[in-house]
């Protein structure tokens, strides 16, 4: 890898972050030495306005990816958000409904929650206050629904291809929950739609939503137990991430 265009993607909870919470203020300033001078990414499946309230202000200048690769943000701009059409995710909404299961509806920036609570809903609420009805996202857009319940998957998941309905399914290991986008929407489709060359790409990540941005990358850095992924090129664990990244960059011909 050259290091002119060095591209450095970061997946957030699980990887850089835990519980929840910002990233720590020295992993920041971490980031911000290690990241100088290269192509700086975080990609994660919360919506961007999700990621930002966990980013400092001296990173916000990276390329953000929400939705699992349905969002792209940068200096303030969408650059662009992936839509279903109501066929597609309407009957979902509609089966959800009826089997009570909590859930959460975003639209590009703007979110909705289900009737059945979760304790979930508070905490986006404490993130943001963005929360509109369901009928407004639905009119504007839906760009995710996170399903608070991951008991119900394979059932969802037959219900998609008993009825033909075009969306992409993300699992979370370590959550009892799962998502639903757009069809074609993951991390490495994003990063390819943004003109991302990946022979110059180190991806970080921890998750099934990642392994197709660890795949296609370079240089991959997997988050976790040996098991769970196998052909990333470097596994550690959480608290060592920063230390593989800059090893990395220091030993190879990405180096400035």
């Amino acid at each position: 890898m050259g290091n002119e265009n060095l591209n450095i993607v970061f997946d957030l909870d699980g990887t850089i972050i835990k519980h929840g919470k910002p990233l720590d203020s020295q992993k920041a300033k971490d980031i911000v030495r290690l990241t100088s001078g290269y192509n700086l990414f975080f990609a994660s499946a919360r919506p961007i306005r999700d990621m930002l309230p966990l980013i400092p202000e001296e990173l916000r200048g990276a390329t953000f990816i929400g939705c699992n690769g349905g969002q792209a943000w940068k200096h303030g701009d969408m650059i662009f958000s992936n839509q279903f059409s109501y066929e597609e995710i309407g009957p979902i909404i509609a089966l959800l409904k009826t089997k009570s299961i909590p859930y959460v509806i975003d639209g590009d920036w703007k979110y909705s929650f289900s009737q059945k609570k979760h304790d979930f809903h508070s905490y986006i609420e404490s993130l943001s206050n963005f929360r509109v009805s369901e009928e407004e996202i639905i009119t504007h857009g839906i760009t995710k629904i996170l399903i608070l319940c991951s008991k119900v998957k394979k059932n969802i998941e037959q219900f998609i291809l008993s009825n033909n309905l075009k969306c992409s399914l993300h699992s979370h290991t370590h959550d009892n929950i799962f998502d639903l986008t757009p069809i074609k929407t993951n991390k490495a489709e994003a990063l390819n739609k943004l003109g991302v060359e990946f022979e110059n790409t180190l991806a970080i990540g921890n998750d099934y939503n990642d392994f197709d941005m660890l795949d296609n990358s370079k240089i991959s850095i997997f988050v976790g137990e040996t098991g769970t992924y196998d052909k990333a090129n470097y596994r550690c664990s959480f608290d060592c991430v920063l230390d593989v990244v800059e090893d990395i960059i220091k030993n190879s011909s990405c180096n400035h």
